[in-house]
């Protein structure tokens, strides 16, 4: 929980008007909601939804497949943000953004993928390929805008779930 504390307090640190939505699946949400010292941290939320994903899922994987759900549980524009993000400057303006799909913050956490040896070892690792081409742009699925256009929703189911 305590990721989710920072990424929540953050935001409502810049954004106390902002309508927050948290998907969580049924474990996490009874916890969240019948634990009297997580009170605090309910304030923060604005709707707390109960995503159902399969129980033999690991939390990486549940977390993933909440995350290509989300389109089916919020309805218009939204803002899609890691629970373990920090907002660390007002997002005035973002909802002002020229974009009819999908925005994406790029990866680079270095000036080239290549140095992000993490990142590289981890996609082989995990998938079994190899992620050396400087050519390509390299999307962190940890902050997204999110349209309301069909393309993007197919993007979101099927394209999360390679990576």
């Amino acid at each position: 929980m305590g990721p989710l504390w920072g990424s929540l307090y953050s935001l409502r640190h810049y954004h106390p008007e902002a309508k927050v939505v948290v998907l969580v699946d049924g474990n996490t949400y009874r916890r969240i909601t019948t634990n009297d010292k997580l009170k605090p941290l309910c304030a923060l939320i604005t709707e707390l939804i109960e995503v159902d994903v399969p129980g033999e899922f690991s939390g990486v994987l549940r977390s993933r497949d909440i995350k290509t759900r989300v389109r089916n549980q919020i309805d218009g524009d939204f803002l899609y943000v890691d629970t373990d993000t920090i907002i660390a400057a007002p997002l005035d303006g973002i909802d002002s953004l020229e974009v009819k799909n999908l925005a994406m913050v790029p990866d680079i956490h270095r000036e080239n993928i290549h140095d992000n040896i993490w990142n590289i070892g981890w996609v082989k690792m995990i998938y079994g390929m190899e992620i050396t081409n400087p050519n390509l742009t390299y999307f962190n699925a940890g902050v997204l805008w999110s349209g309301t256009t069909s393309q993007q929703g197919i993007f979101l189911t099927n394209g999360m779930r390679t990576g």
